[in-house]
């Protein structure tokens, strides 16, 4: 949340500045523009988060994972 806020209150700073020393704006100067830039942001930022997420597929018969068998320490013999 804090680095989101951040990121506002920087880009907010960052159109200030640009309008204040009629330095180009190095964004899309209207609001559709700017829109378009958000919406590929998000898709980005949406892809990013679900290509992160693996599924887990297990076998119900055997108990064992897609990846392979699981392997637990035997409490009798850890001793």
């Amino acid at each position: 949340m804090t680095k989101t806020l951040l990121a506002i209150l920087l880009g907010l700073l960052i159109g200030a500045g640009c309008r204040w020393f009629d330095v180009p704006v190095p964004s899309p100067p209207r609001l559709l523009g700017a829109l378009l830039v958000v919406a590929m942001t998000l898709g980005y930022m949406a892809t990013d988060k679900m290509m992160r997420v693996q599924p887990r597929t297990g076998n119900a018969q055997t108990g064992q994972n897609s990846d392979g068998p699981e392997t637990r320490a035997d409490p009798v013999s850890a001793r």
